[in-house]
């Protein structure tokens, strides 16, 4: 997920900027995309550390949908159009980090 922020996440303009170039705008509202790499990072500190890793990847894979969802109340669906590569790179890998962390931590250690 780190990784998809330096990606192209919306066409904007003519151009295709990346989470991390998002942050560079002249709104306060931009800032909110440094929620996304921040809880993936605190994500990969849980699983180095071996605490917290069921909430730390729940939270780091719902975050990226929260961001969806209040950027779609701002801008409305027409955001949905304009989302490149690495925005939904981005959503795919926070699925992946929600399913994993319900699922594998749902098994009993034998």
């Amino acid at each position: 997920m780190i990784g998809c922020f330096f990606l192209p996440w919306v066409s904007l303009l003519g151009g295709a900027p990346s989470g991390f170039e998002l942050q560079k705008l002249p709104s306060n509202q931009v800032g909110y995309v440094w929620l996304i790499p921040g809880g993936a990072l605190l994500a990969c500190l849980a699983v180095v550390a071996k605490v917290g890793v069921r909430p730390a990847a729940l939270v780091a894979g719902a975050i990226p949908y929260l961001a969806l969802a209040y950027y779609c109340s701002q801008y409305g669906a027409v955001l949905l159009n304009s989302l490149q590569i690495g925005a939904w790179l981005t959503l795919i890998v926070a699925v992946v980090m929600l399913m994993l962390s319900l699922f594998l931590a749902s098994k009993p250690k034998s």
